[in-house]
C-alpha cells in the first residue's frame, strides 16, 4: 500500500505542474547584437597658429595647423577665406602637422583673410571640431596712392569711421572689456580668438564690448556701412606670462576705405554628421512556459503509464 501511495503523489505533482503552468514566472533571455563596430570616443582640440597677425601685400602667410593630440589617426581639412566668405585659397586635406602657406594678392588698401580648418578623426572626438584664425594684410603702395587723393576730397562729407579701440583693462581675467569709439552707423563686426560678435550702431558713441582673453590676444573690430567696409582696426593685448598684474598692450590702428565694393556676409558653418553608433540586431527569447507547453504531451504519455501501473499494482495487491 505505501508504493502505491507513493506512486500517487508522483502523479498528483507532475498533473498539479502542468495545469498550474500559466501561474509561473516568465524568465526571458535578451541579446542584442551589433552590427557595426564600435567607435571610440578621443578628445583632442584643432587649432591654426600664425607667426604674426599683421602681413604685407604678397608677403608669403605660413601658417599651422595644430592638435593638442597628435597620436591619433587624424585628417585635416584646411581652406582661407576672405572678410566675405569667398574662397581665396581652395580647401585642400592633409594628414600632418607640417606648416603651410598662403601669398596674398590684391589690389585694395588692405585685407582681411580668415583661415579655417576642420578636423576628421576615426573617433568620436568630444573636443574643438574646427578653428579659424583673423589675418590683416597691408598694402601700402595703396596707402601712399590714398593719402595723395585724400586732398582732393575735404569737402566731402564725414564718413563712418572708428575713432578709436581700446581697452582699460590692467590685469589679465577669462573675459575682458573692449571699447569702440564710433563716428556715424553701421555694423561693428568683432573676430577674437575663434569668436566673431555682430553689433548694429545706429548712433555715434562708445560702444562696450565684452570677450575672452588669454594671454595673448588679437582683437580685429571693422565697421561696415550699407555693405561695404569703412574702417578696420586692430588691438593686440598681451598680458605679463610671470605676473598677471603686470601686462603690455600694444595697440595698432589701420583704416580702410573700400570703396565700391558692396557684399553680403555669409555665415557659414558645415556640420559634418557624428558618427552614430546604430544599435541593431535580433531578440532571443526562452520561458518555462514555453518548455512546460511544449513537454505536456510527454506528461501526458508518462501520467497514462503511471496510472496503468497503479491500476495494476492494485489489482495484485
Amino acid at each position: 500500500m505505501m508504493k502505491i501511495f507513493l506512486l500517487q503523489i508522483i502523479f498528483l505533482l507532475f498533473i498539479s505542474q502542468v495545469v498550474t503552468a500559466d501561474e509561473f514566472i516568465i524568465d526571458v533571455t535578451v541579446e542584442v547584437t551589433n552590427n557595426l563596430p564600435i567607435v571610440q570616443s578621443c578628445n583632442t582640440s584643432i587649432g591654426v597658429s600664425t607667426s604674426k597677425e599683421i602681413y604685407n601685400h604678397e608677403e608669403k602667410i605660413h601658417f599651422n595647423n595644430t592638435l593638442t593630440n597628435k597620436t591619433l589617426d587624424f585628417q585635416i581639412e584646411y581652406w582661407i577665406e576672405d572678410l566675405f566668405g569667398k574662397i581665396v585659397k581652395n580647401k585642400i586635406i592633409t594628414s600632418n602637422l607640417q606648416q603651410k602657406s598662403y601669398t596674398p594678392k590684391f589690389e585694395d588698401k588692405q585685407a582681411v583673410f580668415l583661415i579655417k580648418n576642420e578636423l576628421l578623426t576615426s573617433c568620436q572626438n568630444v573636443g574643438r571640431n574646427a578653428s579659424e584664425k583673423i589675418v590683416v594684410v597691408r598694402n601700402e603702395n595703396f596707402l601712399e596712392e590714398e593719402d595723395e587723393y585724400s586732398e582732393t576730397k575735404e569737402a566731402e562729407p564725414l564718413k563712418p569711421k572708428i575713432i578709436s579701440f581700446y581697452t582699460r583693462t590692467k590685469k589679465y581675467s577669462p573675459t575682458i572689456k573692449l571699447f569702440a569709439n564710433i563716428q556715424g552707423f553701421g555694423v561693428l563686426e568683432l573676430f577674437s580668438n575663434n569668436e566673431k560678435q555682430s553689433l548694429k550702431v545706429n548712433t555715434s558713441g562708445v560702444y562696450e564690448l565684452n570677450v575672452s582673453a588669454s594671454k595673448h590676444n588679437n582683437y580685429v573690430l571693422i565697421l561696415f556701412s550699407e555693405g561695404v567696409v569703412v574702417d578696420l582696426k586692430e588691438l593686440q593685448i598681451t598680458f605679463n606670462e610671470t605676473s598677471p598684474a603686470n601686462s603690455s598692450k600694444t595697440i595698432k590702428e589701420q583704416e580702410t576705405n573700400l570703396e565700391n565694393k558692396s557684399s553680403t556676409q555669409e555665415n557659414k558653418s558645415e556640420k559634418k554628421p557624428l558618427n552614430n553608433n546604430i544599435l541593431t540586431g535580433q531578440i532571443v527569447y526562452e520561458s518555462k512556459n514555453q518548455k512546460i507547453i511544449k513537454s505536456t504531451p510527454y506528461f501526458l504519455i508518462f501520467a497514462l503509464i503511471l496510472f496503468i501501473t497503479i491500476m495494476i499494482l492494485k489489482k495484485k495487491f
